[in-house]
C-alpha cells in the first residue's frame, strides 16, 4: 500500500468515525428530550416519592457533566434537565439542592461515562427506545384519543396523553400492513391505515396522525426486524437457539 493509498483509507476512517459520532449524538439528543417530556415514564403517584425524585435528580446531574459542565447548575438548567411534569412536585430550590449534590457526586466522571451512565439509567424506563407519535383520532374504541403511540420491538402501545399509561398493545405479529392516505384533502393531518391479525381474520384500524409516513416506516422496520430474529432461529441447531 503506498503513501496516497494510506493516506485515502485514514481519510475514510475518519469520515465513518465522524459520522459514527454524528448519529449517536442525534440519538442521544432524542433519548433527553424524549426523557423530559416525560415520555419513557408512567406519570402515576410513585413518580412523587422521595426515592423517585432523588433519581431524578441524579438523572439531571448526569446530563449536567455529559455537557461536560464542571460548574454547578442554575436553577433554569436543572428545569431544562428534569421531566416536566414531575418538576412540580417539588419547589424549584429543592430541585436545585438535590442536584447539586448529585453534581458534586458526578463530578469525577467524564463526559462519556457521564453519558453512558445516564443511558443505562434511562434504559430501564418502560417506554425506552420507542419512536413517539401523537395521535389525534382513532376509529378503535378501545383507544382514547387524543393518545400518544409509542412503536417498539413491543408492537404499538397506545398511552394516555397525561399520565402515559398503557390502554392498549398490538403486538408486531398483529400487525399485517400499513397504509397512509388523506381522506379529507381540507383536513391538515393524514390517515394511517393499520390492518391487523393474522391470514384468516383481519380487522382495519385507522389513526389520526402528523408523521403518517414516519410512523409507517418506524413500524415496518421494527416488524422486519422481527421477522429477521424468527428466520434466524428458524435456522440455529437448537444448541444455539437457547442461547438468543
Amino acid at each position: 500500500m503506498n503513501k496516497l493509498q494510506l493516506l485515502r483509507m485514514r481519510f475514510i476512517q475518519c469520515i465513518i468515525y465522524l459520522r459514527l459520532v454524528q448519529i449517536n449524538v442525534c440519538f442521544l439528543i432524542q433519548i433527553v428530550a424524549d426523557y423530559v417530556k416525560g415520555l419513557f415514564l408512567v406519570l402515576s403517584q410513585e413518580m412523587s416519592s422521595d426515592s423517585k425524585l432523588q433519581q431524578m435528580s441524579k438523572l439531571a446531574a448526569l446530563q449536567h457533566r455529559a455537557k461536560d459542565g464542571l460548574y454547578l447548575p442554575t436553577i433554569r438548567e436543572v428545569q431544562d434537565y428534569v421531566p416536566v411534569k414531575i418538576y412540580h412536585h417539588q419547589r424549584p430550590q429543592s430541585w436545585l439542592s438535590m442536584v447539586t449534590q448529585n453534581t458534586q457526586h458526578v463530578q469525577a466522571l467524564s463526559p462519556h461515562q457521564a453519558r453512558a451512565q445516564f443511558l443505562g439509567l434511562v434504559s430501564a424506563f418502560p417506554m425506552f427506545g420507542s419512536s413517539f407519535f401523537y395521535i389525534q383520532s382513532s376509529s378503535n374504541s378501545a383507544i382514547v384519543a387524543p393518545c400518544i403511540l409509542a412503536v417498539n420491538q413491543n408492537g404499538l402501545n397506545f398511552l394516555d396523553k397525561e399520565t402515559h399509561e398503557l390502554m392498549v398493545n398490538f403486538a408486531l405479529k398483529e400487525v399485517q400492513s400499513t397504509l397512509t392516505e388523506r381522506l379529507d384533502p381540507t383536513n391538515s393531518y393524514p390517515y394511517v391505515e393499520i390492518k391487523l391479525g393474522d391470514l384468516m381474520s383481519q380487522r382495519i384500524m385507522q389513526l389520526q396522525l402528523d408523521q403518517a409516513l414516519e410512523m409507517c416506516r418506524v413500524t415496518a422496520m421494527h416488524v422486519e426486524a422481527m421477522l429477521l430474529a424468527r428466520e434466524k432461529r428458524l435456522t440455529l441447531p437448537p444448541s444455539e437457539i437457547t442461547m438468543l
